[in-house]
């Protein structure tokens, strides 16, 4: 005995799902592929329109999305940065206080000498080692590695060639 009542009714029941199972699932795996496809695009940029370089906690590279001729590298000092020129290899110490003595404040070469004379903005990028007073300086163009050294004491910072 078939009641064609009862199953009309069912069809129309807002909480009673009659579709197919798979079609539900290719639904929803859709939409978390759309969603995360979104996810990414936004979180791959951030807008950089400051020219910082944003760290990627985990990874030894720095990443930024717009390159600018200055980027600047977080040390494992809260209060000690690296500003590097990405076009000629310079490099600073960014010192920063909370204090109101502005003497513990300020930028103290590292390396004050062009690398390259004729770079382009992002040639070069600084990668952390397990040292936190040292980084990688890699020139992106001719593959040269430098070591950058930055301290709190004048004698101890600079670059050196690797190799």
């Amino acid at each position: 005995m078939h009641n064609s009542h009862f199953s009309s009714s069912i069809e129309k029941h807002p909480f009673i799902n009659t579709k197919p199972k798979n079609e539900d699932n290719m639904k929803q795996s859709f939409s978390v592929l759309v969603l995360g496809i979104l996810m990414l695009t936004f979180m791959g940029c951030k807008g950089n329109n400051d020219k910082i370089a944003l760290y990627s906690q985990g990874s030894n590279e720095t990443q930024s999305c717009n390159q600018g001729t200055y980027e600047l590298y977080p040390t494992n000092n809260i209060w000690n940065f690296i500003k590097l020129n990405t076009r000629d290899g310079r490099a600073w110490q960014v010192q920063f206080s909370m204090e109101e003595d502005k003497t513990t404040r300020g930028e103290i070469v590292i390396n004050d000498q062009k690398l390259c004379e004729d770079g382009k903005d992002g040639r070069f990028t600084l990668y952390s080692t397990q040292n936190i007073w040292t980084y990688l300086l890699l020139d992106k163009t001719t593959g040269k590695v430098y070591q950058l050294h930055w301290s709190m004491s004048e004698g101890q910072r600079g670059v050196v060639a690797v190799n």
